[in-house]
């Protein structure tokens, strides 16, 4: 049998510790976070140092974690001379060994609790007879009240299945288990069914769903703040694009490690445990991802299935082809899918002002191609591709020259080019009154052909509002502003109509995605902020562009993932490596559940 180095290497520290813990009794340091909260370190052996977390009350204790099965003796002495009577409950943020033997003596009298993925770990692993294991799982969510406490808890599976965080809302205080190791990399069980997609995900996830200011206790290693994950992801972002973009070119886990290919992060190797260094994490990197997408490296870059074969997403948005699509360019545009599903258009900044060019992929025998220039662009600033409902149009904006009075202008106006036998014809200019030398951006069709698009043109509510042109006889007719319901005396921009003209997202002057639904006479109810329905308000959201089947919302988000300053100073090597992740703050593209649409559709119109 083959045993990853990942997995030998945690093999090799549960082992260890467990060794350890059966001849060197435990040292146990108490922190008092609040009048009830405390937190237990125990450095059972210079490889562990595990924090349990004790939540006192009349009504007896609640513990999160147990440690060791030789730790759990001195904890309950501990526990005892903090007068917190019997415990309660035991919570498993997840099934490692080292957070759950101390289980079978420390929970006793105790309820039991963790996820149902825990508790299936768990009953797979000889060591946990029936009678140690949780007898209350949960699957999403759990509340408990109890002492002066709401304890929630949610689960959030990455470093194994069964991952759970554990809020206490009165106290602001989080526990959240191995999901982050501070100042260190992380780390997944792949036996386990870890997963490092979702571990960014989660990331992001703790960063909206809790201020700032929440004090973050983690299972190993020192307290942190909601506001120190953002580098925390940062590096986690940086260092697996790195190995990803690696095995892309064929390179062997040994070339990486030697190359040094992760030496602008060598200072996350983890102070506390000596396997958590540079080539383990690399190691793991390789390991998930060769498993994810098979064992030959060709097989690695092929990307096959709709949407680029990526994980659809839930009703929280989520990094839409990270690496492929979202890159560290700045991209400005959603990504528009062909009606057959086989070819993608969108547009990237090559820096946050330009120029700006059209890229494309396609399906080729059932292969995604790699991205490449579309054959009308490159040359002059392109941008916001659109498809026609058949495919046989794709209408785009540009800067590209346009004849006036004899000269020549450079102005954004909106373009359409016709599908040919061979590919793509020339570029035509939308005229028709459409064309003005005020800025035209944004286009967006109906099924039924009509034209939206947002413009500067003066005539409107604002400084740019979002205009119809309705298509008669092949033709587009004046163009009409949409008025006051959705356009204000600022910037409304980027919209996008639904294929039935039912409802309009759109760029609001406050940088939201907002939505507004057609009432039965034909007029616009009142907008409702998109953006705040998916938790997503902070950053710029734009360009929005349902899926050709309905089924999912694209958009592009700008926002800063960082801090506003850094808590040790950056080398020169990762003050480039930050300028060229995904979080960099320029443009990225994201893609969300369509049902949130569905859920802001006015009673009236249900």
């Amino acid at each position: 049998m083959k045993i990853s180095r990942t997995l030998l290497g945690w093999l090799i520290i549960i082992q260890l510790c467990c060794l350890h813990a059966q001849s060197h009794r435990s040292k146990i340091e108490v922190t008092r976070i609040t009048d009830q909260i405390y937190k237990l370190f125990l450095n059972d052996v210079d490889l562990v140092y595990v924090n349990l977390i004790a939540y006192l009350s009349d009504e007896g204790i609640l513990l999160i974690d147990a440690g060791l099965e030789d730790s759990a003796p001195e904890v309950q002495k501990v526990l005892k001379g903090l007068g917190g009577g019997k415990i309660r409950y035991i919570i498993n943020t997840h099934s490692d060994g080292d957070h759950t033997l101390g289980n079978p003596l420390l929970g006793k009298d105790a309820i039991i609790i963790a996820h149902e993925s825990c508790r299936e770990e768990m009953k797979r692993d000889e060591r946990y007879p029936d009678e140690w294991l949780p007898i209350l799982t949960m699957k999403d969510e759990l509340t408990i009240h109890f002492g002066n406490e709401v304890i929630h808890l949610v689960a959030m599976p990455c470093h194994t299945e069964g991952d759970i965080i554990v809020h206490f809302q009165k106290a602001n205080i989080l526990c959240v288990g191995d999901i982050i190791f501070s100042n260190s990399f992380p780390t997944i069980h792949p036996e386990k069914n870890g997963n490092l997609d979702k571990l960014i995900q989660v990331f992001q996830d703790l960063q909206r769903m809790f201020p700032p200011e929440t004090r973050v206790i983690v299972g190993h290693g020192e307290d942190m703040t909601i506001g120190d994950i953002a580098e925390y992801q940062k590096m986690t972002t940086e260092t697996i694009a790195a190995v990803r973009k690696a095995m892309q070119k064929k390179i062997s886990t040994e070339q990486l490690k030697n190359n040094e290919i992760l030496k602008a992060w060598r200072s996350w190797e983890s102070p506390l445990f000596e396997e958590l260094d540079c080539d383990l994490w690399i190691q793991n990197i390789f390991d998930f991802y060769e498993k994810k997408y098979g064992t030959n490296p060709e097989e690695f870059s092929a990307l096959k299935g709709p949407y680029l074969g990526q994980k659809a997403p839930g009703i929280t948005p989520e990094l839409f082809a990270p690496g492929i699509i979202t890159t560290e360019f700045h991209e400005h545009s959603s990504p528009a899918f062909s009606s057959d599903g086989n070819e993608v258009y969108w547009s990237v900044f090559l820096n946050f002002w330009g120029p700006q060019v059209i890229l494309y992929m396609e399906q080729k025998d059932g292969v995604w191609t790699h991205p490449e220039v579309a054959s009308f662009s490159g040359q002059y600033t392109d941008g916001n591709p659109c498809f026609s409902k058949d495919g046989s149009k794709l209408y785009f904006e540009s800067v590209r020259p346009v004849t006036k009075n004899g000269e020549y202008t450079h102005e954004l106006n909106l373009w359409v080019v016709d599908r040919t036998e061979t590919g793509w014809g020339e570029p035509k200019l939308l005229g028709n009154g459409i064309y003005t030398d005020k800025w035209e951006r944004g286009p967006s069709l109906s099924d039924n052909g009509n034209l939206y698009f947002c413009s500067m043109r003066g005539s409107g509510c604002g400084e740019m509002d979002i205009y119809r042109s309705t298509l008669i006889d092949g033709e587009y007719a004046e163009p009409e502003n949409l008025g006051e319901v959705i356009n204000t005396s600022g910037y409304e921009s980027w919209p996008f109509i639904a294929p039935d003209e039912s409802y309009l997202i759109f760029e609001s002057d406050d940088r939201d995605l907002m939505i507004s639904f057609r009432n039965e006479d034909a007029s616009w109810s009142e907008p409702k902020n998109l953006s705040e329905r998916m938790n997503f308000s902070g950053g710029q959201d734009r360009f929005p562009l349902l899926s050709n089947d309905g089924q999912y919302l694209f958009f592009v988000s700008s926002r800063w993932l960082g801090p506003r300053y850094f808590y040790k100073p950056l080398t020169l090597e990762e003050v480039k490596a930050k300028a060229r992740s995904l979080s960099n703050g320029l443009g990225n593209v994201y893609w969300v559940d369509a049902k949130v649409i569905e859920e802001l559709k006015p009673d009236y119109l249900k």
